[in-house]
């Protein structure tokens, strides 16, 4: 047996460095891997979060879709029944003298109560205009006259009847407005 190859053994002290050493190696080590795992864990709570964050919302804008498709299914059909509405209110207009008209007469106006009634059921709601300030986002303004009695740019005459569909406009009130009166013009000057 040769001597060179042997390495003398450590000591006890020596041994017990290089045994704290490695320990203390394998806690850092330790102690990274904590740190990344727990950095990973915080990174993947966050994304659960913000995905259910975002799937919250996504149902949340379902709900007011339906909501909103099923509250205006009903507008197009609304907006025909309007124009029938309009016919009726256009007979009810028409002066009748005989007891036969008399009756067709209160058949119509029951005929109309009963489908505004049902068209409010829907949530069509008419638009009261008549004396009320002319307002662009419910009124249409057809003509503007001359009016003493009224303040300028009040409706002093609804030519069609002006609607509304859950609050939303479904057809503005035709009118007339009065305007101020006018300016006389100095043929003087």
């Amino acid at each position: 047996m040769s001597t060179e190859n042997l390495q003398p053994e450590p000591s006890g002290q020596e041994s017990a460095a290089a045994s704290q050493a490695d320990f203390q190696t394998d806690v850092d080590k330790l102690r990274a891997d904590l740190a990344s795992a727990e950095d990973k864990a915080k990174q993947n709570w966050e994304l659960v979060l913000r995905t259910k964050a975002d799937a919250d919302n996504l149902v949340r804008r379902a709900e007011r879709n339906a909501e909103q498709s099923a509250k205006f299914a009903v507008e197009r059909l609304c907006g025909e029944l309007l124009d029938v509405l309009d016919g009726l209110d256009q007979g009810l207009a028409l002066k009748v003298e005989t007891d036969e008209g008399k009756r067709m007469h209160e058949g119509l106006e029951l005929t109309g109560r009963k489908l505004l009634a049902t068209l409010e059921k829907f949530g069509v709601k008419p638009i009261d205009a008549l004396n009320k300030p002319f307002d662009a986002n419910l009124h249409e303004a057809m003509v503007a006259q001359e009016n003493p009695n009224l303040p300028a740019d009040t409706v002093m005459m609804v030519l069609q009847k002006g609607y509304t569909l859950h609050g939303r406009l479904l057809r503005p009130a035709r009118v007339i407005v009065s305007r101020g009166p006018a300016t006389k013009i100095d043929t003087n000057a």
